[in-house]
């Protein structure tokens, strides 16, 4: 039974069930970072949306910072979800996955 479909035609793209293993990996721990940390990225999103208003950081000495809003933490929450999810099953379609587990 061949489990593992070719995600690219005859002209030999790149793009073949082996670099799923590859990719899965950081896009996982990405998604786990995301799912954790929500304050974190909210944190950075803000920090540099200040910094390209206010480019001249060496003469602030205060940066304002607000507490981010429930419905922001919830939506990186989910979306740091979605992406580990995406990671697993891109892991899943690994060409190593079965060759580890059912070869």
């Amino acid at each position: 039974m061949n489990f593992i479909t070719p995600l690219y035609n005859d002209n030999g793209s790149e793009w073949d069930p082996s670099i799923l293993g590859t990719i899965s990996i950081p896009l996982a721990l990405f998604g786990v970072f995301l799912f954790c940390f929500p304050d974190l990225v909210c944190k950075f999103l803000s920090f540099n949306a200040y910094r390209t208003m206010k480019p001249n950081y060496e003469f602030e000495e205060y940066i304002e910072y607000k507490e981010p809003r429930k419905i922001t933490l919830v939506l990186i929450k989910a979306i740091g979800l979605i992406i580990i999810l995406f990671g697993i099953y891109l892991f899943w379609n690994a060409e190593g996955f079965y060759r580890f587990w059912f070869l």
